[in-house]
C-alpha cells in the first residue's frame, strides 16, 4: 500500500496518483486520518525499504499525535518483502487479538 505518494520518486509516480498540479486541497493523507482507526494495529517495516519506511513512520507520528496504541515491528536488514519471522509475528498478533 502506498501511504503517501509525495515520498516516492516524482519522475515515477508523482502525477500518477495526484495529477500534474499536485494533490487537491481536500486531500487527506493517512497521518491526518490516524485518529479514525479503531481496534488493534500492527505495523511492520524493513529499514531497507526505501519507499515505504518513511510513509509508515508518518503514520506512526499521526498515531502518536492522536495518543493511540499500536504495535510496531521494525526489521533493520529487511527490504520490501516478508520473512518467516515477520509472518509468524503477524499470525501471533492476529491470534492474540481475535481469541
Amino acid at each position: 500500500m502506498i501511504h503517501d505518494s509525495r515520498l516516492l520518486a516524482p519522475n515515477m509516480w508523482g502525477d500518477k496518483f495526484e495529477g500534474v498540479a499536485g494533490p487537491s486541497k481536500d486531500r487527506k493523507y493517512p497521518e491526518e486520518l490516524a485518529s479514525n482507526l479503531k481496534g488493534k494495529l500492527l505495523l511492520g517495516i524493513g529499514l531497507l525499504d526505501y519507499e515505504f519506511t518513511a510513509s509508515t513512520l508518518r503514520i506512526v507520528e499521526g498515531l502518536q499525535r492522536a495518543n493511540m496504541d499500536f504495535d510496531l515491528l521494525i526489521e533493520p536488514k529487511l527490504g520490501h518483502w516478508l520473512t518467516n519471522y515477520q509472518m509468524r509475528r503477524s499470525w501471533d498478533f492476529l491470534v492474540r487479538h481475535l481469541q
